[in-house]
């Protein structure tokens, strides 16, 4: 059957009445949003609005840490030879500052890339060993900005700061690399150790004289000028520790047991930092040079005796203070350290004894 124009016209069908709603809701809108804000400004449709550029995004733009930060290998390299620029200029204290970023930069790249390396063992090699070479980059970076820091110490007159930043480069280096020969010889020209380090003549016997010739006549020898070591006789040396037990006596035999309680404190704390400032020496030239070795081991060992017997003497004199609570944890040091087959380890079990901590006298039978 076929319907008449008209007809057609005055039955709308479900697209022609789709069409009239969304045209009607178009027109409507707008003049219901002016209603409720009062606004009679006209609004432009939203299809002549025209909207943002869309730019094609520059591959060099998607690597920005490599081009602009520091927190990336070049970037850390950029800071080390500021920094240079700035020692080079005797700028200490703008140098101070970036040393010490560099450093914290170059530990947190150096842990990252250590991280990313562990977790593509087994699965990429090739990734694995990118950063794994990225690790010991920054690991690299962060032992040489440690090092500058050290002369920055040194020349700004803080001799005393630099030692543990050396001792970490030396302990991260060895002393077979070039960075870990220089921090040992800094050591030694700032009179920290005493015993240089040759390598040519490392675990030989020094007093091998066989193919060694002498030339010189005694005319011809030239003094050697004096070696400024500030280090030496300082309070961060042997003779330092030495001098802080002799001024605790002097103050018992005084009287002045605050005194002699705050020296033996500081006794106590220096010679335990000397001891494992030897200890990582020690650690370092352990089959490497044993004159080295040795002897480093025996100042940590003497080191931690006179830490022993400072802690000891301030263990008796907390007792004579009527606070024997104070003595008994420096008494347990003492014995921990020296067993009680030794000396100071027997007289200090014996201190435990008479205080009432302990019930078991040592040795049985001694009253």
């Amino acid at each position: 059957m076929t319907v008449p124009f008209s007809q057609r016209l005055t039955k709308p069908t479900p697209q022609l009445a789709a069409l009239i709603a969304a045209t009607t809701l178009s027109v409507l809108v707008p003049t219901i949003a002016q209603a409720q804000t009062g606004d009679n400004t006209p609004v432009a449709p939203t299809s002549e609005t025209p909207g943002p550029a869309i730019v094609p995004l520059n591959p060099l733009d998607l690597r920005p840490l490599v081009r602009n930060s520091d927190f990336s290998i070049p970037g850390l390299e950029r800071t080390i030879a500021q920094a240079d620029a700035e020692i080079a200029a005797e700028d200490y204290d703008a140098a101070y500052d970036t040393l010490i970023a560099a450093r914290e930069t170059s530990n947190a790249l150096a842990g990252h890339y250590q991280k990313l390396s562990g977790q593509f063992s087994g699965i990429d090699n090739r990734i694995y060993e990118a950063h794994r070479s990225r690790a010991l980059a920054a690991a690299q970076l962060r032992d040489a900005a440690t090092y500058r820091l050290a002369i920055v110490h040194q020349a700004r007159g803080q001799a005393e700061l630099a030692v543990p930043l050396l001792l970490q480069v030396l302990a991260s280096q060895s002393p077979t690399r070039e960075l870990g020969r220089d921090s040992y010889n800094l050591l030694y020209d700032l009179g920290f150790v005493t015993v240089p380090y040759r390598p040519e003549l490392a675990n030989t016997d020094a007093t091998d004289t066989t193919n060694t010739t002498d030339t010189t006549t005694p005319d011809e020898t030239i003094p050697e000028a004096p070696v400024i070591r500030p280090l030496e006789g300082g309070i961060l040396s042997s003779s330092g520790l030495s001098r802080l037990m002799l001024d605790a006596d002097t103050a018992v035999s005084l009287g002045d047991n605050r005194g002699a309680i705050a020296k033996l404190q500081e006794a106590r704390q220096l010679a335990n930092e000397l001891s494992g400032f030897y200890q990582q020496l020690t650690s370092s030239f352990s089959g490497i040079d044993n004159t080295i070795y040795q002897t480093h081991r025996t100042n940590a060992l003497d080191t931690a005796q006179v830490r022993d017997e400072a802690t000891y003497q301030l263990a008796l004199l907390f007792r004579a203070s009527e606070a024997p609570e104070l003595a008994v944890p420096l008494l347990m040091e003492v014995v921990t350290s020296q067993s009680p087959t030794r000396d100071l380890g027997k007289q200090a079990y014996r201190q435990l004894y008479e205080l009432g901590f302990v019930d078991e006298n040592y040795p049985r039978g001694q009253v």
